[in-house]
């Protein structure tokens, strides 16, 4: 069973376009990620304030202070999935298309360093 074939489509981007594309939405997920931290930072306050005015019981801040740390230990964790997002990005240097707008290398063109064609030293 060979590779999937799929059809060219008029409205489908660039090599170059899809990482720019993914690092957008990598930075839109960072940006998500600090207005909940703020969010719940503010959140956060305002339980201490009710404590501290004898509003909340000490068991209700407890709770409060464990929905935080469940919180925060999935933003670490999304956070670390989008540190290992960005890192793939990165890898991504070049296509054959970036080659000098060529589709491919070949023994009859020069090469272009960090082309994906050309094979890599080991």
């Amino acid at each position: 069973m060979g590779m999937p074939q799929i059809p060219p489509a008029e409205h489908r981007p660039s090599f170059r376009q899809a990482r720019i594309d993914l690092l957008e939405s990598a930075a839109l997920e960072a940006m998500s990620a600090s207005h909940i931290l703020n969010a719940q930072g503010e959140q956060t306050q305002a339980v201490v304030r009710r404590y501290a005015a004898g509003e909340i019981t000490f068991c209700q801040l407890l709770t409060s202070c464990r929905c935080t740390r469940e919180l925060l230990q999935s933003l670490i964790m999304k956070q670390w999935l989008l540190q290992q997002k960005l890192e793939a990005v990165a890898e991504l240097r070049n296509s054959p298309e970036d080659c000098m707008g060529r589709s491919s290398c070949g023994p009859d063109r020069p090469t272009v360093p960090g082309c994906p064609c050309v094979p890599r030293p080991e």
